[in-house]
């Protein structure tokens, strides 16, 4: 017997780790709730086009778009690898994270302006999906050191510490994040009217 039915019966699983390899980024604008509904069961939910945002409420979530290694076979044919016994890239990433940069694409306020880095005032978190707590965002530092050698997650939250300069301006960051092996992604966020 051989394969996935191998690795069920048998625990033969072959060494192949389950990882993920980074393609890429996409970033979603959120605005936190702190209530859930039947119909939304999270305590945030996307902001709408040109919908105002109070700014403290305001977070950005970016997924990475990868390729999972060590995939199951399933019954609609995806994952062909198929040789391992672990779930779909439960390793993290297969590089750590160096270090990113969050800039303004306009004058955020009289301290950050066009084009400068909000590395600063931006915390970031990677535990919201299962919490649900908008409290437990750390520092840029702790994040890379906690992910220095493999990704852990998926995605990552980021908020900033500042009111922007005006209210109800249209705001847009570019993210550049860099891994260790010297790969280099940048994404920049759809526009959102912050307030305060």
């Amino acid at each position: 017997m051989t394969g996935p039915a191998a690795c069920f019966f048998f625990g033969n699983c072959p060494d192949v780790l389950p990882y993920f390899s980074i393609q890429g980024l996409r970033m979603s604008n959120l605005v936190y709730t702190g209530q859930t509904t039947a119909q939304r069961p999270y305590k945030w939910r996307a902001v709408e086009d040109n919908e105002p945002v109070y700014w403290n409420n305001y977070f950005v979530r970016t997924y990475f778009e990868s390729i999972f290694h060590a995939q199951y076979e399933n019954s609609n044919g995806y994952g062909l690898y198929a040789l391992d016994c672990n779930s779909n890239g439960e390793r993290g990433s297969k590089v750590g994270v160096d270090t990113m940069y969050l800039v303004t694409l306009q004058d955020y306020n009289s301290q950050y302006l066009q084009n400068d880095t909000l590395n600063n005032i931006m915390l970031i978190n990677d535990e919201l999906l299962n919490i649900q707590d908008f409290k437990n965002f750390t520092d840029l530092s702790k994040y890379t050191q906690n992910n220095s050698d493999v990704i852990r997650k998926g995605y990552f939250d980021f908020k900033l510490t500042e009111p922007p300069l005006n209210s109800n301006d249209e705001y847009r960051f570019k993210l550049i994040f860099i891994l260790k092996s010297g790969e280099e992604f940048e994404k920049i966020s759809e526009p959102v009217r912050l307030t305060k």
